[in-house]
C-alpha cells in the first residue's frame, strides 16, 4: 500500500514539475496562476490535470481547442513516480527527513534535465534550491563528509574554470 501511495505522490510531484519546467524558463511564478493550454490559453479544469490519466482520457488533445498535448507531461509525471518508488525501495529507510531530501533532489534534477532538454537553459532558482538543500543535509547528517565534499567542489570549480579560460 505504501508503494502505491508513493507512486501516486510521485505522479503528483511530476505534474508540479511540469509547471516548474514550463514557467521558470520564462520567469513566471510557479505558485500563482492556473494551468492552461499552451495553444488556446484556456484554463484547464481540475479533472484535466490528473497526472497521466487525463493525457490518455483526452486522447492527447486539449479539451477546448483539440490541439495535441506534448508527451513531456505524462513522461515527467510517470518518471517522477517511478524514481520516487525506486528511491524509497533502495533507501530502505523509514526516516522521513532522509526520504524527503532524496525526493527533493530527484525532483530538482528532473526539472533541470527536462528544462534543459526543452529550452536549453538551467534555471538558477533550481540550482540554488538544490545547493541549499544539500548543504543543510550535509550539515545535519554528513559531518564526516563535509570536507571531502568541499574539496571535491573546489577541484571541480577549478576544472570548469580552466575550461572557460
Amino acid at each position: 500500500m505504501t508503494v502505491l501511495i508513493l507512486f501516486i505522490f510521485g505522479l503528483a510531484v511530476g505534474s508540479f514539475l511540469n509547471v516548474v519546467i514550463d514557467r521558470l524558463a520564462f520567469g513566471k511564478s510557479i505558485v500563482t496562476g492556473r494551468s492552461h493550454c499552451d495553444y488556446c490559453r484556456k484554463t484547464l479544469l481540475w479533472y484535466d490535470l490528473i497526472p497521466v490519466l487525463s493525457f490518455f482520457i483526452l486522447g492527447r488533445t486539449c479539451r477546448f481547442c483539440h490541439k495535441k498535448i506534448s508527451w513531456q507531461y505524462p513522461i515527467v509525471e510517470f518518471l517522477t513516480g517511478v524514481l520516487f518508488l525506486f528511491t524509497y525501495i533502495l533507501l530502505n529507510s523509514n526516516q522521513l527527513l532522509h526520504i524527503t531530501y532524496y525526493f527533493f533532489i530527484i525532483s530538482g534534477l528532473t526539472a533541470i534535465f527536462f528544462t534543459d532538454l526543452k529550452y536549453r537553459i538551467i534555471p538558477d532558482q533550481i540550482l540554488v534550491a538544490l545547493t541549499l538543500a544539500a548543504s543543510i543535509y550535509l550539515l545535519l547528517f554528513g559531518r564526516n563528509e563535509i570536507m571531502s565534499h568541499f574539496w571535491a567542489g573546489v577541484i571541480l570549480f577549478l576544472i570548469f574554470l580552466a575550461l572557460v579560460i
